[in-house]
């Protein structure tokens, strides 16, 4: 038995086992050098595990056999060491361990430094990076490659040379990635996002709402990309990006592509990219933040686009890194911000300030104005109006005011005209109530709305535009729960883009209601009508009014669609401020499902929202579709006659046959498909409760309980008026099915009742 020690070393006890047994044999301890000799290297055919820097043991984390022969995971090594068998070990007086006999994972048994994947700046067929465990089955043998984020499957490693200079070893195939190149975490797509990683958090975001079609661009700061897509209306849930700045491919989340080293960098690749800013041509402006500089990407979308930087900000060339404060030079640019005119603003996170470059931009140019300090040279951080503490993302309105997220100070400055500032410059307005933290903030151009992401509390708050903020104060007139907002930009109809420590970008579009088309009553049941209404008046779906006039019901309707579990759904009618559809027959009777309404045209989300789904929603309507008052009821038995009072409205009289119109019956079996009528009658699965008059109906006076005949999403009741309902020129009705009851409204009876 072969036991892993936090001793860097391996226990080897044999049979017969006992309680406090000694070991037979320990693996791991080298020879002792003689005085004068030079000493092996630390990583060498004898040791298990390392000691490192701070000398600390870091022990291998798993030993395998393969019949009798012994494998060591050396994780720390990177590496697989494979050893004899037992039996055939040296006499422990002469060699107190056995030596390894070949290496799988490195070029050799002996490494003067620890060393992952070869050395490469990417892994490989036959490289190991941090491997925690291994396992042989079928005649190969599986490798977990913990920090390559794959399993590598070899074949037989039991077998072949003992060589001690190099191992031949090349694995068959890799599980958890989809080439030997690879090692993201979750498989990287283009598709996914790693804004907390590493103990930090950040992201940045920006929508080029110049372009036609409006861009969208997500600084991914711990994948070390930047990614873009054509069309920010269309984006959807699980969409791959059309673009990407950084790395070579979709697949890769190298570190300063291709070294993949902190040190190495140049026109290409990224360290921690935090903010992101387009200019008028459409060039995309990236903070890179771990190589302390600013690139500027020439018009990403455009023909020809090679992946190369053209420009560089913060440094004098692609491949240097200065740290120290001037006028030339960044330690940790985080947010950037065009004012009005063009001139860029970046907010330096370590050396608390912003810096400003006017245009025409050149490398390596000088600032012409620092914001949070007195001079180029200064760095101190302070909560005076006009110091900063750690700022990241900035903005700017159409005032050119910009705006600060001064985080460590949790406030947001804003300064006036910030373009023509004077030196040294003070903020001209505080906004600190209920803000916590914050690294980003944006403002809305068309209403001057300033979204402020309060990461400490967990919140996003809208304040109202600068003009009114010395009149109204800094209190928030909404707050929007959010999961550590790192980055907002809004598109140019308002709906809000927001980056998280979830590492997801989620969009806010305006709120809407979605009710029983009916009743107006919240509750929704599948195969109903149901109605949306806009909860802003100065907010519209669209700007027409459109009937459905065709069977089977159009599916698009006055360029608007409404989309269910993402399908189109049929549409009765749309206007500016209110849409009609028929919920699915198919919709889930329980939990909910995402509706989005659409413009086709441009493929725009106008709003989304969950809804929540029950069995059943009954509901009546009514002739004046008020919900309440005079049912829309027919008496059968009088030449099919409106129920009502006043001209061509005529009561029921006792046994006599009236039929109401509803929704909500939920969902019936045999259903016609969405949006065509039935060609017969199609029962509900039971029978409803119903009460006239405040007497409940017997189940032969419930004549029919189904779908409308003629009618799309419509429940229709046949019902006998009991003979025992006292005379009323009016009667109340009350239906219930499934549990869920309607809201009561009234029908019009004879006195004679």
């Amino acid at each position: 038995m072969y036991v892993i020690d936090a001793l860097n070393r391996v226990i080897v006890y044999r049979l017969p086992f006992a309680v406090g047994m000694d070991a037979a044999r320990i693996m791991g301890i080298a020879t002792d050098v003689p005085p004068g000799q030079v000493p092996p290297p630390p990583v060498n055919e004898y040791t298990i595990g390392i000691v490192n820097a701070a000398n600390v043991m870091v022990p291998a984390e798993a030993v395998f056999c393969i019949g009798n022969v012994v494998f060591v995971v050396d994780t720390p090594a990177s590496r697989l060491v494979r050893y004899d068998a037992f039996d055939a070990w040296p006499a422990e007086a002469t060699q107190f361990s056995p030596a390894g006999r070949a290496v799988i994972g490195q070029d050799g048994l002996t490494l003067t430094q620890q060393r992952s994947n070869r050395g490469l700046p990417e892994p490989n067929n036959s490289s190991l990076n941090g491997p925690s465990g291994a396992a042989f089955a079928s005649g190969e043998t599986f490798v977990v490659c913990t920090e390559n984020h794959r399993v590598l499957v070899f074949g037989d490693i039991s077998t072949g040379p003992a060589a001690a200079a190099g191992a031949p070893y090349n694995g068959r195939r890799v599980l958890g990635q989809d080439s030997f190149a690879t090692r993201s975490v979750n498989l990287l797509e283009g598709r996914e996002f790693a804004f907390s990683a590493q103990g930090g958090q950040a992201a940045g975001l920006v929508i080029d709402s110049r372009s036609n079609p409006p861009r969208l661009y997500v600084a991914d700061t711990f994948n070390h990309w930047v990614l873009g897509f054509t069309d920010a209306r269309r984006v959807r849930s699980g969409d791959k990006a059309d673009v990407v700045i950084g790395q070579p491919d979709f697949s890769r989340a190298l570190l300063n592509f291709p070294s993949n080293e902190t040190n190495v960098r140049g026109p290409g690749g990224l360290a921690f990219p935090t903010g992101a800013a387009v200019d008028r041509a459409g060039n995309l402006w990236v903070a890179d933040n771990g190589n302390s500089r600013v690139l500027r990407f020439p018009n990403p979308f455009g023909d020809g686009f090679s992946g190369q930087a053209d420009l560089v900000l913060g440094q004098s060339n692609f491949t240097t890194r200065l740290q120290d404060a001037t006028a030339r030079t960044m330690a940790s640019p985080y947010g950037l911000a065009f004012s009005a005119e063009g001139s860029l603003f970046v907010s330096d996170a370590t050396l608390h300030r912003v810096l400003q470059f006017n245009p025409p931009f050149t490398n390596g140019m000088a600032a012409v104005r620092a914001f949070g300090q007195p001079d180029f040279i200064s760095s101190a951080a302070s909560d005076a109006t006009n110091r900063l503490n750690g700022p990241r993302h900035l903005a700017f309105d159409t005032d050119d005011r910009l705006y600060v997220t001064d985080t460590l100070n949790s406030r947001v400055q804003i300064f006036s005209r910030a373009p023509q500032a004077g030196i040294d410059p003070r903020s001209a307005f505080t906004l600190s109530r209920g803000i916590v933290r914050p690294q980003v903030v944006h403002v809305t151009a068309a209403t001057g709305d300033i979204f402020v992401g309060s990461s400490g509390s967990g919140e996003v708050f809208r304040f109202t535009n600068f003009d009114q903020l010395i009149t109204v104060g800094d209190t928030p007139n909404l707050a929007l729960p959010a999961f550590g907002p790192l980055g907002i930009t809004a598109d140019s109809f308002g709906n809000l883009y927001l980056a998280d420590v979830k590492n997801r970008v989620a969009i806010h579009y305006p709120r809407v209601n979605i009710v029983n088309g009916a009743n107006y009553l919240p509750r929704i049941a599948p195969g109903m009508v149901a109605t949306l209404q806009s909860n802003t008046l100065n907010y519209s779906f669209s700007e027409e009014t459109a009937i459905n006039s065709t069977v089977p019901m159009a599916r698009t309707l006055g360029d608007l669609r409404v989309l269910v579990a993402g399908q189109p759904v049929p549409l009765y009618f749309t206007s500016p401020f209110q849409i009609n559809f028929q919920m699915p027959n198919s919709a889930p009777t329980s939990g909910t499902v995402e509706l989005q309404v659409e413009q086709p045209s441009s493929g725009r989300i106008i709003a989304a929202t969950e809804v929540a789904m029950s069995d059943a929603s009954p509901g009546l309507f009514t002739l004046n579709g008020s919900v309440t008052g005079q049912l829309a009821a027919i008496n059968a038995e009088d030449n099919n006659s409106f129920n009502g009072v006043g001209e061509n409205l005529k009561a029921v009289g006792r046994g006599k046959i009236i039929v109401l119109y509803g929704t909500g019956q939920g969902r019936v079996n045999h259903a016609p498909a969405d949006g065509t009528p039935p060609a017969g009658d199609i029962e509900t699965d039971g029978k409803p409760i119903v009460a006239i008059g405040g007497l409940r109906l017997t189940d032969a006076e419930i004549l029919y309980s189904g779908v409308a005949p003629g009618l799309v999403g419509v429940w229709q009741l046949n019902l006998r008026a009991p003979d025992r309902v006292p005379p009323n020129p009016r009667a109340r009705v009350v239906i219930a099915f499934n549990s869920r009851t309607c809201r009561a409204t009234t029908l019009t009876g004879r006195r004679t009742l």
